[in-house]
């Protein structure tokens, strides 16, 4: 069972400037079952015996920590996302809206101009 340092698991960024949000939390969904898988591992080793549980204690703590940050950070991404979709319709709507009076904003009738001057 390797080491694991929660606080430079932490730092890491988890998005650059070159991943997607999906990418990002597929990323990270890969990283907690992979966390799982490792728990399931230490907690055979545990009950086995092979590892005490004094020693194990550590491990056990350092792979929730990182399993509740990612939980959060996909949270996080997630409203992100579906802020970023929201903004997108409404714009998508708005877009269509003006498209409808385009004609009418763009065209000049100078009869009726002059008339609104008159």
């Amino acid at each position: 069972m390797r080491h694991i340092h929660i606080w430079s698991v932490l730092k890491t960024p988890i998005l650059t400037e070159d991943d997607e949000t999906g990418q990002a939390i597929v990323k990270m969904k890969t990283r907690i079952t992979e966390i799982e898988k490792s728990r399931d591992s230490l907690v055979q080793l545990v009950t086995t015996g092979a590892v005490a549980i004094e020693a194990s204690e550590y491990k056990f703590k350092a792979l929730n920590d990182e399993e509740e940050y990612l939980r959060e950070q996909i949270t996080i991404l997630e409203n992100k996302a579906q802020t970023k979709d929201n903004l997108r319709l409404m714009l998508r709507t708005i877009s269509d809206e003006l498209a409808k009076y385009s004609d009418s904003l763009i065209s000049y009738n100078d009869i009726a101009v002059r008339k609104v001057i008159e």
